[in-house]
């Protein structure tokens, strides 16, 4: 982990390193020198955590699977392909969600009521 590609989720600074690591069980997080916060907390998280972030749209986590989590460095290409896919699929999803507000069907029940109904069976 010690690149020079990896930044902090919160404040986007390039850090030198994640972790120091002491021995096998113990390591600390490097904080940021512009911030003062943690680098990537989520190097600690395993990948169903961060990816539940992700849904909820949080910018870190984000951050942290475009620039912390694999080595791009082999294939640089690969990553410019899949930070532009996933942008496009953020872009496209809140531009759905946002004409979807004002969309109502032909009996008068909005499109969020739908969605309300559809999410209060999994609470």
């Amino acid at each position: 982990m010690n690149t020079a590609s990896n930044v902090c989720i919160q404040c986007g600074e390039i850090v030198n390193c994640l972790y120091v690591e002491y021995s096998e069980n113990n390591f600390r997080l490097t904080r940021c020198k512009r911030c003062g916060q943690v680098a990537d907390k989520y190097v600690e998280y395993e990948l169903m955590l961060v990816l539940i972030d992700i849904i909820l749209h949080r910018r870190p986590a984000f951050r942290h699977l475009m620039y912390n989590r694999y080595s791009w460095t082999v294939t640089s290409v690969s990553m410019s392909i899949f930070a532009q896919s996933m942008f496009l699929i953020r872009f496209v999803v809140f531009v759905v969600l946002e004409n979807s507000k004002s969309f109502t069907n032909c009996s008068g029940i909005g499109i969020n009521n739908i969605e309300t109904n559809y999410f209060k069976q999994f609470v």
